[in-house]
């Protein structure tokens, strides 16, 4: 199931996102003594005085929740299997074929490769240009701290963590572009835009705007941890409507009348 969670959206229970505060400041309930708050005498129309309290700014006391990679590797985990299921049971085409396998799915990128055939004819030769798909190249849909770790011990053989949310940043543009692959096959209309962004310095990593705001762990700098979170909620609210959209699709199918073939002796 796809809810969420204060700022954060969820798959199965599932948080996905970087961090965002606990709270909004205005509901955090106010903790604080007279020495606190500040307080002034008004007077009313009726000359009554009147004493207010008025608590000083608490807003840099407001908690941030940060959701743990384990959580995050969970969610894309639910995520690749829904649209795993979701494609198989609506027959529709993927651009980059899925793994899921929990918490550690994997997606296959398949990269366009132009290839010049030639056509002979009567009359002339003509070349025509057409697009290949090169064999997938597997990648993780996952970011793991213990990978990060073995990079730099001794004889250690994991990826840094630089080089595992570069490659998680490509596995997610790959998962949107499976995304608007599948609303070309229906016309689905998604309630948030969705991009594949090119690098402004090539040869940098392409990367995703979803509603306008990046979604990308890799640079810290583009977009704040709570952009990356509504960002990763926009993800999951466009997975739901696909979600309702195969569900209403496969209700249409079942209330259509089907024609039976019957013997052309048959009393019915």
């Amino acid at each position: 199931m796809i809810w969420h969670v204060g700022p954060f959206a969820t798959i199965n229970g599932a948080r996905l996102g970087s961090q965002a505060p606990a709270l909004p400041p205005d509901l955090i309930p106010y903790s604080g003594d007279a020495s606190d708050a500040s307080w002034h005498a008004s007077s009313t129309s009726n000359g009554h005085h009147s004493l207010h309290h008025h608590p000083q700014d608490n807003s840099h006391h407001v908690p941030s929740v940060k959701v743990p990679w384990s959580e995050n590797n969970a969610a894309l985990g639910y995520l690749v299997m829904l649209l795993q299921v979701l494609t198989e049971a609506m027959g529709w085409t993927l651009r980059h074929p899925l793994q899921p396998m929990a918490s550690h799915s994997q997606i296959g990128i398949r990269k366009p490769m132009p290839v010049r055939r030639s056509l002979f004819s009567t009359a002339a030769t003509v070349e025509k240009e057409e697009t290949t798909w090169q064999a997938p190249a597997w990648q993780n849909l996952f970011y793991s701290e213990d990978q990060a770790q073995a990079s730099f011990a001794l004889f250690g053989g994991g990826q840094s963590a630089a080089a595992q949310k570069q490659q998680l940043q490509s596995s997610m543009v790959g998962l949107v572009e499976n995304l608007l692959e599948i609303q070309k096959q229906t016309r689905v209309v998604f309630p948030h835009a969705m991009q594949v962004m090119d690098p402004e310095v090539p040869p940098g990593p392409r990367w995703v705007r979803i509603g306008g705001l990046a979604l990308q762990w890799v640079d810290d700098s583009m977009e704040t941890p709570a952009d990356l979170t509504k960002a990763c909620k926009y993800l999951l609210t466009n997975m739901k409507w696909l979600l309702s959209y195969a569900v209403q699709q496969k209700q249409l199918q079942s209330s259509t009348p089907r024609n039976i073939d019957r013997p052309a002796n048959s009393m019915i």
